[in-house]
């Protein structure tokens, strides 16, 4: 019988659970990485206050939290998740999945959650949002729709970038009729 050990989950790691909760379809690493930071620009464009401790910088294939593999594999050595390994004839994708002890893993993410601090919007309300709007789009589709955002094209490759762009962003304004990221998310 193996003993589960007690945990701590960081808010990362309680939104990854969420995300996984929710039922988001293939939850792949690249995926993973396009939805934290819609999640993270969301809460800064509501809240001008960064929901994760993440710095996220721009790399050929979309924005994507520093140490991102890093972030993965502690999740995955510390039990909070599982992953696999998908081949194929081309590359590997790195699936996150739920673990054997996810119901409990997921009682303390709540807890995280419910609990954060409360500002204008809270973690849940922009969760729910982002979810209900990006759920079903693929891993290609948040890439090139990142892509889009002046918060990946206005920095240079492989340096920092700047939630706050979101804000007000060129893309989002003519696209969508609001520029900025957390309203547009909020409204759906």
């Amino acid at each position: 019988m193996k003993i589960l050990k007690m945990i701590n989950i960081d808010i990362h790691e309680a939104i990854t659970l969420y995300l996984l909760n929710k039922d988001v379809r293939y939850l792949s690493q690249t995926k993973w990485n396009k939805l934290m930071f819609l999640i993270d620009g969301a809460y800064v464009c509501l809240n001008d206050k960064q929901l994760t401790t993440f710095e996220y910088i721009k790399l050929p294939y979309g924005p994507v939290p520093d140490n991102y593999s890093k972030i993965i594999n502690k999740m995955y050595y510390n039990d909070i998740i599982n992953k696999n390994t998908e081949q194929n004839l081309f590359d590997s994708k790195i699936i996150l999945e739920k673990n054997d002890h996810f119901s409990v893993n997921m009682d303390l993410a709540n807890n995280v959650i419910d609990n954060y601090e409360s500002l204008k919007y809270n973690v849940k309300t922009i969760l729910d949002s982002v979810v209900k709007l990006f759920h079903d789009w693929t891993a290609s589709d948040l890439s090139d729709f990142s892509h889009e955002l002046d918060a990946w094209k206005l920095p240079e490759m492989y340096t920092p970038i700047d939630l706050n762009t979101l804000k007000s962003d060129t893309f989002l304004n003519s696209e969508y009729g609001n520029p900025n990221l957390g309203k547009l998310v909020i409204e759906g």
